[in-house]
């Protein structure tokens, strides 16, 4: 169980700001998951966010994970201080059974050469014995998440960025049978060749978990016509809250595309649900 977020705008740090206060409020008293876990508040097994930004026709990144609680090391956020645009992804971990370590905390990394680099976080389950022996990662099921398994499928399945292949590829890890709660996904993907970036949030929970939607579900947060983000439900709860930005939830199935530009972000909304 884990709380995710995926920001992108064309402003200035303020509202990164906003996002993250929320972000860590969420992490450290999550008072959604408290309704269905009494004393399970915080994720307190790590943290961690990656970001791109485009600057004077430049691109730079970062990413940061930790497996510490996010205030136990007082570290904080940093992001450039002047940018055209940014698309970020942040993450916070709680686990039962899965290995606590810097390598299994979020966001991972993978890179195909010639092709394109994703920045990945997850929320859910999935079954990642079945998933590891499609890419002959069994022999390592042990000491990675299953988070990090499924980051190695789809950099290894997602043949183009087109919108449509990648929705094609989120429905067959559905159609495999081995999301056990949800598949709640936020990312960043860079085309190597073109430089070109995109955003993806997947907001996917199974039948079984139906009764924890209120917890699993994404949703969208109105920040403006510059500034989008979709977030866990208790950060995006907390941003009304404190801020009283609206918040829809998003449908079952949705996949949002976020196409952040120096002039605007394009939003492209699809469904993997058939």
């Amino acid at each position: 169980m884990c709380r995710i977020a995926i920001y992108t705008s064309l402003e200035d740090e303020s509202k990164i700001k906003q996002l993250y206060k929320c972000f860590r409020l969420g992490t450290l008293y999550d008072f959604v998951l408290d309704r269905y876990r009494r004393g399970r508040r915080s994720h307190n097994h790590g943290w961690g966010y990656a970001y791109i930004y485009g600057f004077q026709n430049d691109m730079g990144y970062s990413m940061f994970k930790t497996s510490l609680p996010i205030l136990s090391d007082g570290m904080r956020l940093a992001v450039p201080r002047y940018f055209d645009w940014i698309l970020m992804i942040m993450h916070s971990r709680l686990t039962s059974g899965e290995p606590i370590d810097v390598v299994n905390a979020h966001p991972y990394s993978f890179s195909r050469v010639g092709r394109f680099s994703m920045w990945f976080v997850h929320n859910g389950s999935i079954d990642k014995e079945k998933l590891s022996k499609d890419i002959g990662l069994e022999n390592f099921v042990k000491d990675y998440s299953d988070s990090f398994i499924l980051t190695q499928w789809l950099g290894m399945n997602i043949k183009t960025l087109d919108s449509k292949d990648i929705v094609e590829v989120l429905y067959r890890i559905i159609d495999l049978g081995i999301v056990k709660s949800a598949l709640n996904i936020a990312a960043i993907v860079l085309d190597e060749m073109q430089k070109k970036v995109l955003g993806v949030a997947v907001n996917y929970v199974t039948k079984e978990s139906a009764d924890l939607y209120d917890y699993y579900s994404l949703h969208i947060v109105e920040m403006g016509s510059r500034t989008m983000v979709i977030a866990s439900s208790t950060i995006a709860l907390y941003l009304n809250k404190f801020y009283k930005y609206k918040t829809k939830v998003l449908d079952n199935g949705t996949v949002v595309i976020l196409y952040p530009t120096r002039e605007e972000i394009e939003l492209e909304t699809l469904s993997i649900t058939k």
